[in-house]
């Protein structure tokens, strides 16, 4: 064996472990049923029991393979042949771990800020795993062979999740398959496997990876990727191979029905298309994969039934917020006395009596009824109101009642919002996040988008409510993952107005920004943020005045792109553990690839000795 190939093999052999992440972390799932207690059970929703599919095993495997990353990266260092890469940008990326680590020695909840909460365990030590990743990746990524084969491992990771993914936006879906199920459960679990179903209706792709805008957020990287591999590649067969594999991350990305993905990924092509157009003008022929594009996105949106297109019409935020106000009314305040609910909305007022047991009279502004004589006992279906008042109402009511020994809860809707209420007998209360019950109702202080809360899905109302919070966060911040003990639950009327629903738990920020500056601080976010930018400005650097047509320079170029697609899609996504990683090893691949084209300047730049003794010789015979 050659001392080249045998070195070829070696460098490979190091950075194994990652490419084994990079493919697995997006696909492994396992379930982990987790009986919930002390501060887990108040800061979740009300249940005893979390079933924890996506995120449990993913952060064990992830801190275990990562302890042993480092460790050989450690080791790797007593060998003189493999010299450690120092970058500037190390430093503000290890000051931002530094307060970190420094909010959750002084977080209240300082197990939470360490493990990561229920269904995300994203806590230090997995981020601290993100950093161990980023180093290893920039370390052990030393040649074009490694690269090459790193770039392999991110191919066959988003085909498997391409297959998983795209039957399922077509209704087949293999996690609701008795075969996979019985894999996924320990034996101790095969009796809850009957019960145990994602429930997941089709047109719509969320993969392996939880949650549809999950999938946006690694479709910011991958199609990019994906695409730009297929403009670079010379042989005509690999080209067909990477058109098909670019076909399918299209289907994902257009799928998950993520707009910020399609954002991210929009902006990421617009600026490989200006740095890369003469090499994509030479293979011009290329760009005719836009015809598959547009044809499967017709197939989808007609499966879908335009729902795909109505999907990318909510872009506009007036287009979602006018949208949001015809699903439901505005509830602008509730008041709670013994036995009566006051409920004004935008266009209406309700009164709600508990007359005795199980029975209430409803008088919706002028006109009422009483439901002594039609609900005798608890019901298990809606029962509409309008159907007992002669004049026409402003919006759909219904109500269901359920009785119990002590107390009755009386369901009641407006439209698509939902209010449960609990009366007992000296009080009445509104039930809210985690069953709490208020008797109450609290103003939350609010910061912006006062007239876009529907902005994002929610995310205008979220951050809002968000940003009153920061003011706390300004040096350390409540530690890493526990941004659900902190955001206000309590604010029943922003919930009613934003989701329909006073129960739902809001356990993340859906920004990374936000995220990392409430986990742990703004400072920490600043040191992020000069991190990122240092990645930028040198990429920039090293590929000012070089050939566009050169691998390191081209496979520079992709990889900062898709960089960049990540960090716009986290403006409206959170790091998560089944995509981040993915992550950070790109962004240390991109490192890498920046020190070898460095290398290569160098090399250009040193004579050999042998030329230099031809040139001396000639001068002297010339002479």
């Amino acid at each position: 064996m050659a001392k080249d190939d045998f070195k070829k093999i070696t460098d490979l052999v190091w950075v194994i472990p990652t490419l084994l992440l990079v493919i697995f972390i997006p696909s492994f799932i396992y379930v982990k049923i987790n009986n919930l207690s002390y501060i887990y059970f108040l800061a979740w929703n009300g249940e005893k029991i979390s079933i924890d599919l996506f995120a449990y095993y993913r952060s064990l495997i992830l801190i275990a393979v990562s302890v042993c990353l480092g460790i050989l990266l450690v080791v790797r260092q007593f060998d003189r042949a493999s010299k450690f890469s120092h970058n500037i940008a190390y430093l503000p990326l290890l000051l931002y771990l530094l307060f970190v680590i420094i909010s959750t020695v002084f977080a209240e909840y300082w197990n939470i800020a360490l493990f990561g909460f229920i269904e995300r365990y994203e806590g230090t030590l997995v981020i601290a795993s993100y950093v161990i990743l980023f180093v290893c990746a920039h370390q052990l990524i030393n040649s074009l062979f490694v690269l090459k084969a790193t770039l392999y491992s991110y191919l066959i990771s988003s085909s498997i999740i391409a297959l998983v993914g795209i039957p399922q936006f077509f209704g087949y879906d293999i996690f609701n398959s008795d075969v996979f199920r019985s894999l996924i459960l320990s034996n101790q679990d095969k009796s809850m496997i009957s019960s145990f179903i994602i429930k997941h209706s089709g047109n719509v792709i969320y993969a392996t990876l939880y949650n549809p805008n999950n999938v946006g957020t690694y479709m910011s990287m991958m199609f990019l990727i994906s695409f730009a591999l297929f403009c670079y590649i010379k042989a005509k067969k690999k080209a067909i191979i990477l058109a098909i594999h670019s076909c399918l991350m299209f289907a994902l990305l257009i799928g998950s029905r993520s707009r910020a993905g399609l954002i991210a990924v929009s902006f990421s092509m617009l600026l490989f298309l200006v740095f890369q157009r003469i090499t994509i003008m030479k293979n011009r022929m290329r760009l005719m994969i836009i015809i598959p594009y547009m044809l499967i996105f017709l197939i989808m949106n007609a499966y879908s039934g335009d729902g795909l297109l109505n999907k990318m019409l909510t872009l506009f935020p007036q287009v979602e917020q006018s949208l949001s106000e015809d699903r439901r009314t505005r509830v602008d305040d509730i008041k709670l006395d013994r036995d009566t609910v006051q409920i004004s909305t935008e266009t209406d007022d309700i009164t709600i009596n508990r007359t005795s047991q199980a029975t209430f009279s409803f008088q919706i502004n002028d006109t009422g009824f009483s439901t002594d004589t039609l609900v005798p006992d608890s019901s298990d279906e809606l029962i509409l109101i309008e159907a007992f008042f002669d004049q026409q109402l402003n919006n759909e009511y219904s109500y269901r009642i359920t009785e119990f020994a002590e107390y009755d809860v009386l369901q009641f809707n407006i439209n698509q919002t939902k209010l449960f209420f609990r009366f007992e007998k000296a009080n009445t209360f509104i039930i809210g996040t985690r069953m709490r019950l208020y008797d109450t109702i609290q103003s939350v202080p609010s910061i912006g988008f006062k007239n876009y809360q529907s902005f994002g899905s929610g995310r205008g109302y979220i951050w809002s409510k968000t940003l009153p919070i920061l003011k706390d966060t300004l040096i350390i911040g409540k530690g890493p993952d526990t941004y659900a003990l902190y955001f206000p639950q309590h604010d029943i009327l922003g919930k009613l107005s934003r989701f329909g629903n006073a129960n739902i738990l809001v356990d993340k920020p859906h920004n990374y920004y936000i995220q990392v500056a409430h986990g742990s601080g703004l400072i920490s976010l600043v040191c992020l943020m000069i991190f990122f930018s240092l990645y930028f400005i040198q990429t920039y650097k090293v590929i000012r005045n070089k050939s566009r047509s050169s691998r390191p320079v081209q496979f520079s170029i992709m990889i900062a792109c898709s960089v960049l697609g990540y960090l716009i899609v986290s403006f409206f996504n959170d790091s998560v553990v089944y995509v981040a990683p993915i992550f950070w090893i790109l962004l240390g691949t991109g490192f890498a690839v920046n020190d070898m084209i460095r290398k290569e300047e160098t090399d250009a730049d040193v004579i050999p000795i042998s030329e230099l003794s031809t040139e001396v010789n000639n001068e002297h015979n010339e002479s």
